[in-house]
């Protein structure tokens, strides 16, 4: 009797959470990171965000700052950097870091809106895996 051993996309062993209340924009930020091997999950509000926290380890939380007020982006940052292990969290605005008090920033990357999926992806992998041996 034989085994076959399919080997982890080097993303997989990364729980990620995208939290927006746009859900064309999610949904695009979400389907890229998973085809990039990630495991995502989303949130369209930050007491679903908190919520998934509390159940499952996050490591990274890509966290939408928007005028539709269903997320409080400060209050969901604040919480996510209670947590132990603290997930790496980037936070996506138009208002861009003058928008966040210096505590957030201090334990957020802040990247402007509007940005290419692609350069995001970037942030990630270099949040999660910054010496780049993850090769994904």
């Amino acid at each position: 009797m034989s085994a076959t051993v399919t080997p982890l996309r080097p993303g997989a062993r990364f729980n990620l959470l995208v939290v927006d209340a746009n859900p064309v924009t999610r949904l695009r930020v979400s389907d890229r990171l998973r085809s990039a091997g990630y495991r995502v999950l989303e949130a369209n509000s930050g007491l679903d965000a908190q919520a998934i926290m509390v159940h499952m380890p996050i490591h990274l939380l890509v966290l939408a700052v928007s005028d539709g007020g269903r997320v409080d982006s400060q209050a969901v940052a604040r919480f996510a950097a209670d947590l132990r292990p603290r997930p790496k969290i980037i936070v996506t605005s138009a208002a861009g870091a003058a928008a966040f008090g210096e505590g957030i920033r201090e334990i957020a990357s802040i990247v402007a809106t509007p940005y290419e999926v692609s350069r995001l992806l970037e942030i990630v992998r270099e949040s999660l895996d910054p010496t780049g041996a993850s090769g994904s």
